[in-house]
């Protein structure tokens, strides 16, 4: 009898209960998570929580403040009556003056946190954090994907915007030769907000930044290039619709010096009547080659290798050397940049009064 009993209890004692399961419609999902700091040096933690609602979606905003974020976040759960999930957290938001403070604390955080996943994004927040994160643009059955849609290469994304994840920037803080560039958001009067920038860092914090013009030579050296962008000149405007560049580092025990050719793939979209193929060349060339001067002047000032230079003398360098990459070697480096401007053109080309008219571009050099 008592086999009997044993046989039929032990399925029971093998299966596994839920005891700590909660009901979907009792968790709150956050989209977006903003940091910043009260004037008592305290973090303020806010919450951006899509509601679905019928056919649309509301969105709510719930802040809290204390000495540290996880203390904060658990302040927003005593005020909850859901649930907070922030394993769907997309968006990670800091204010700039905290940015500038340092970012060490904010991305340990985040990374030794098992509620927050290390693909989540990043971005730095130019204005009042509340008003930024309280904003109610959004409607419709989407409400709350547009923080996330802005980075998404799927949706609003272009090439002059950054993207960094929360654990790229966990590297790039603890790497010698690397360094990586934040979004900077700002909110706009039209739409939800807009991308005013990056931030370089330097010593594990916020020490300047750059234009979007300057991002874009940033996501082309990062290999991040996709989709296509207008460069206006002169005498045309040409659509990039390709573009990468290779690096060549020589000179680390001398004087170190890294040579770059950037190879762009355009279509021109207008022109001046009579404009010859080697002046659009020559003219989208020295565009680019100023705008990459200027950056690397302004990030050897800031000892912020965000192009990556330091990467192609790794192997070249000792572990003493690493260590000294940013502060001794980098601000010496001698960099040149030698721009290939590839022109594919089929069809007709708008002139500069908008008539279209059929256009044979110049034969390119080496091409018969």
């Amino acid at each position: 009898m008592k086999s009997r009993l044993l046989l039929v209890l032990l399925p029971l004692l093998l299966l596994s209960a839920c005891w700590d399961s909660k009901d979907i419609n009792k968790r709150a999902l956050p989209i977006a998570l903003g940091i910043s700091k009260n004037e008592n040096h305290n973090y303020k933690v806010g919450l951006r929580i899509p509601e679905p609602h019928n056919s649309s979606t509301n969105i709510r905003y719930v802040q809290a403040e204390a000495p540290t974020i996880g203390q904060a976040i658990e302040r927003i759960r005593m005020k909850m009556a859901d649930d907070i999930d922030l394993l769907h957290l997309k968006l990670i938001l800091i204010s700039e003056p905290l940015a500038k403070e340092g970012l060490r604390d904010i991305v340990e955080y985040a990374m030794q946190s098992n509620s927050i996943q290390p693909k989540a994004m990043v971005a730095i927040v130019r204005s009042d954090m509340s008003k930024f994160l309280s904003s109610m643009d959004e409607d419709g059955e989407e409400a709350g994907q547009g923080l996330s849609d802005f980075f998404s290469k799927q949706a609003g994304w272009t090439p002059h915007i950054a993207t960094a994840k929360i654990w790229e920037v966990y590297r790039a803080l603890y790497f010698y030769t690397e360094d990586i560039a934040i979004p900077i958001l700002n909110k706009d009067e039209e739409t939800m907000f807009q991308f005013v920038g990056s931030a370089i860092l330097h010593e594990k914090k916020m020490v300047d930044s750059i234009t979007p013009d300057e991002t874009l030579l940033y996501n082309i050296f990062q290999g991040k290039y996709d989709d296509a962008h207008m460069e206006v000149m002169n005498h045309a405007s040409v659509l990039v619709v390709d573009a990468n560049v290779k690096m060549k580092a020589t000179g680390i025990e001398q004087t170190p010096k890294v040579s770059s050719k950037l190879k762009v793939v355009v279509t021109i979209e207008e022109m001046k009547e009579g404009t010859m193929q080697s002046v659009i060349e020559e003219e989208l060339s020295k565009l680019l080659k100023k705008r990459f001067d200027l950056l690397t002047k302004k990030l050897k000032t800031n000892h912020s290798d965000i192009l990556g230079f330091g990467q192609r003398f790794r192997n070249q360098m000792s572990d003493a050397q690493l260590k000294a990459w940013r502060d001794d070697i980098y601000p010496k480096l001698e960099t040149e940049l030698r721009v290939e401007v590839v022109i594919r053109n089929e069809g007709s080309i708008k002139s500069e009064i908008g008539d279209v008219k059929a256009y044979k571009l110049e034969p390119l050099k080496g091409r018969k």
